[in-house]
C-alpha cells in the first residue's frame, strides 16, 4: 500500500544516515514480511540482530522468519521442476 512505500522510504534514509539503527532494521523488515519478501526481511533482522545480540525479541523473529523460508522452500523447488 502507499503507506507501507512510505513508510519503507522513511526507514531506508534513516538506515542510510545510520545503518546501525535497529529500530528501523526492525520495521522495515516488519515493513518487508507484510509485502512478502521474508529473505530480504531475514537479512535486516539478521542485522539488527549482529547490532543488539542480547535482544530476544529480534532472535525470536528472526528464527520465526527463518523457519518460513524454510518450510517454503520445498515448496518453491516442486513449483519450479
Amino acid at each position: 500500500s502507499g503507506s507501507e512505500g512510505m513508510a519503507r522510504t522513511v526507514y531506508e534514509r534513516v538506515l542510510a544516515i545510520n545503518p546501525q539503527e535497529v529500530r528501523a532494521l526492525v520495521r522495515l523488515a516488519d515493513i518487508e514480511i507484510g509485502l512478502g519478501n521474508a529473505p530480504r526481511a531475514e537479512d535486516l533482522l539478521a542485522r539488527a540482530l549482529a547490532i543488539d545480540p542480547d535482544s530476544e525479541f529480534i532472535r525470536t523473529r528472526l528464527a520465526n522468519i527463518r523457519a518460513y523460508t524454510q518450510g517454503e522452500a520445498p515448496e518453491a523447488a516442486e513449483e519450479s521442476a
